[in-house]
């Protein structure tokens, strides 16, 4: 997921697909980037366009650097 993008269409089809396929669930995402969020907001953003729980901060640091995975 490239930050720059954020709000872009795809955002809004990712919601209506979760709401249409999971309406009852309550979902989190951990968002693999290919670069560091541009603004402290920006997962909170990404979380409300989206309609899910963003954890990333909990289980993997901020970091688009993925060389060692």
């Amino acid at each position: 997921m490239k930050p720059e993008y954020l709000g872009d269409c795809l955002d809004f089809y990712k919601r209506w697909f979760l709401a249409e396929f999971f309406p009852r669930e309550r979902l989190a995402a951990i968002p693999m980037l290919t670069e560091p969020w541009t603004s402290s907001s920006d997962p909170a953003i990404y979380a409300a366009l989206v309609g899910v729980e963003v954890i990333q901060e909990e289980l993997v640091p901020n970091q688009a650097d993925r060389t060692g995975v």
